[in-house]
């Protein structure tokens, strides 16, 4: 695993979203026939190029794909929602996640005995963190 690792990130072309996102995805990947069909479906077209031509980004666009595609279906609508905040602002965690709850994104029934609708929010923020 830890030879196809080292390839894998080297066809990462030094580029730190590939690599956190590659990270993230294989984090869940226990098995070295799951890290070779993530090799083999995602990155094995990163070989081209070095630089942030059209190809390189068109590459990082499908490894972003892959990785929302593995996110649980409870968190998509939470990460698509930050995309309506502008790169590089900042956001009040418990303004996000009332909004979360607000749109009707934070799952009742994701609440155990006990939780707040705001405890299952932070969870959901938690778990979109780790991926």
């Amino acid at each position: 695993m830890e030879e196809l690792g080292r390839e894998m990130l080297r066809k990462c072309a030094g580029l730190p979203l590939a690599i956190v996102i590659l990270g993230g995805i294989l984090v869940t990947k226990p098995s070295l026939v799951e890290w070779e069909k993530v090799y083999y479906d995602s990155l094995s077209s990163l070989k081209r190029g070095k630089g942030l031509g059209e190809n390189q980004q068109n590459e990082l666009f499908n490894i972003l794909v892959r990785s929302y595609n593995e996110l649980p279906p409870q968190l998509e609508p939470c990460f698509l929602y930050l995309g309506k905040f502008s790169e590089d602002e900042s956001i009040d965690a418990e303004t996000l996640y009332q909004l979360w709850i607000t749109e009707g994104m934070v799952l009742s029934s994701d609440k155990k005995k006990g939780e707040t609708m705001m405890q299952v929010a932070e969870s959901y923020m938690g778990e979109l963190v780790h991926k």
